[in-house]
């Protein structure tokens, strides 16, 4: 059985600790889905500031390059060759010279300048390492005069076809050199993300810049999310990278290259940990006063009820001494008070009952003293019937050896159950006596179970029921009267039928005597009822059926019960 205690801290860890820690998970959970939504949005709109910044990069060297394109000096200094004067060579080279200051004041990040006609250099400036390779200068003429993106591991390169504007005509290829450092300065300049990872892809995948320069030029195509970054123009998802959360934000720049920026989703969510945090001291709050309710509840509702039960306990086993002290005002307190005056009460009650049954035991001993002894008797009737056997009086003799054996059946009282077959045997020998007293007018029927005769039965249930039969059932009839004891067991039930034809009774008369103190009429029948029920149960007993003029029925129930040894 399960203690009020448990059943409390039950309902305590049902009812509020387990809906609390459900209410937390889940508003943890949709905060941080918010809070985490908000903070990737957030990013990615700091991110795309930088876009515009790279886009400007961008235009502003292909609008140089357009420039370039129509410089008059670019195309003159383009269409010249070797029989050409010094002279025109100097002055258009001037002319390039001073056209380029202007421009690249305002855009520092061009770091040189080359026009590259067939396989020859025809102009530079700045300074650069190398000649630019040749497949990219083929490139650019097969693009036609439409300016060509290209990068290598060092240098970001603008390749364009010159064309002469009048005869649309190949004359050079001009190449601009962009800083790789001037990108990376504009995606990195107001990063606050201290462990993003920030890269510029081409077309095909390969790392145009990062910060982390010993990737430029790594084909990264193979990744997942840069594919699904690639197919897309700007946005962010999630993903595993490396084996870790990520979030990747991604967009896509003016000349078709994409910029993506990594980070953490451990990062990202770092706002998220003050929430945790305080929805957990939440929750232990919650908690700390749960276990000061139950400190209080244990005090002021179950330690009073222990208390209580355990004074039950005492008056259980039969001390009435109860010890119920400082009771409070409350339910409790007033159960405990009411129970207390109870005990009380039923001890003096106990204390008159044990005075009174002292004196009716008393006085049946002083009775009982007058009385002939039993067992005198038995042993006088016995002696009796061999002088009624010897003076050959057989009527006498038969009549005193059935009295006997009833006087001796009569004296095993104090075994208070006996067998079916003892008992029948018994009310076989009253009816022997009744029907000698009454010149045999009685028919007596038994049909009795073998089955049966072996079970336990209850002392002295069938001679009463005889007995009202002959008293009441056949005191005004002139008739031979019928008398049938039926004995049969159904199931678990031993069902005992003693039926009459006499005169019958008032039946609701009878039913009503079982279940009252009426002492008038019906005593036998009360009192076995009485009996059976102590013994067996509620569920047990007498039943009475009757009708006018047509004979009464009475049937008791009662269970089968294997009796352990006969008496």
């Amino acid at each position: 059985m399960m203690s009020i205690q448990k059943k409390f801290f039950i309902y305590l860890f049902l009812l509020v600790i387990l809906p609390l820690l459900l209410a937390s998970s889940i508003i943890l959970s949709k905060a941080s889905e918010i809070i985490g939504s908000k903070s990737r949005e957030a990013v990615f709109q700091s991110f795309k500031q930088t876009q515009f910044r790279l886009n400007q990069i961008v235009s502003n060297a292909e609008n140089l390059s357009l420039k370039v394109l129509g410089n008059e000096d670019v195309q003159q200094l383009s269409t010249l060759n070797e029989q050409s004067s010094q002279y025109e060579f100097v002055m258009h080279t001037n002319g390039i010279n001073f056209f380029l200051q202007q421009e690249l004041k305002m855009q520092p990040y061009i770091k040189f300048f080359l026009l590259v006609k067939g396989q020859n250099l025809i102009y530079h400036f700045g300074t650069y390492k190398e000649n630019v390779n040749a497949e990219l200068l083929q490139k650019a003429v097969d693009n036609n005069g439409i300016p060509l993106w290209a990068h290598n591991k060092d240098d970001v390169f603008l390749v364009r076809a010159i064309n002469d504007i009048n005869k649309f005509k190949l004359l050079s290829i001009e190449v601009l050199n962009v800083d790789e450092r001037a990108l990376e300065q504009a995606y990195t300049e107001n990063d606050v993300w201290a462990t993003s990872q920030t890269k510029i892809i081409d077309e095909s995948g390969q790392i145009v810049s990062s910060i982390n320069k010993s990737e430029i030029g790594t084909n990264i195509n193979n990744q997942s999310y840069v594919r699904s970054a690639m197919r897309g123009s700007e946005g962010y998802f999630q993903m595993m990278v490396d084996e870790k959360k990520m979030s990747v934000f991604f967009y896509t720049m003016n000349n078709g290259w994409h910029v993506l920026k990594i980070i953490a989703d451990s990062q990202i969510n770092e706002p998220q940990k003050f929430l945790k945090i305080l929805i957990m001291v939440a929750i232990l709050i919650c908690l700390l006063f749960g276990v000061v309710f139950s400190v209080i509840q244990n005090n002021g509702i179950i330690r009073p009820i222990k208390l209580l039960k355990r004074e039950m306990d005492k008056v259980k086993r039969g001390n009435l001494e109860i010890q119920i002290q400082n009771q409070k005002k409350d339910e409790i307190g007033q159960l405990g008070f009411q129970f207390k005056e109870m005990a009380l009460d039923l001890k003096d009650l106990i204390e008159k009952v044990y005075t009174s049954e002292l004196k009716e035991k008393e006085a049946k001993l002083q009775l009982l003293s007058m009385q002939i002894n039993p067992h005198f008797l038995y042993n006088t009737l016995d002696s009796i019937r061999w002088v009624a056997i010897k003076s050959q009086v057989d009527t006498v003799a038969d009549q005193l050896e059935v009295l006997s054996n009833m006087f001796r059946y009569s004296l095993k009282q104090e075994h208070y159950f006996t067998t079916v077959q003892q008992e029948v045997e018994h009310v076989n020998n009253y009816m022997r006596i009744m029907n000698f007293r009454f010149n045999y007018i009685y028919e007596f029927i038994v049909d009795v179970d073998e089955n049966t005769l072996q079970l336990e039965c209850p002392h002295f249930i069938l001679q009463p029921l005889i007995e009202n039969s002959i008293q009441h059932g056949f005191i005004d009839m002139v008739l031979e009267g019928c008398i049938q004891i039926s004995i049969k067991q159904e199931d678990s039930l031993i069902r005992i039928c003693v039926e009459d034809n006499g005169a019958g009774t008032d039946e609701k008369r009878i039913r009503r005597m079982l279940d009252s103190d009426e002492t008038e009429s019906g005593y036998a029948l009360r009192n076995i009822h009485n009996r059976i029920q102590l013994k067996y149960g509620t569920g047990f007993g007498v039943q009475f059926y009757s009708q006018i003029g047509k004979g009464s029925k009475v049937d008791i129930m009662i269970p089968v019960v294997k009796r352990i040894s006969s008496m």
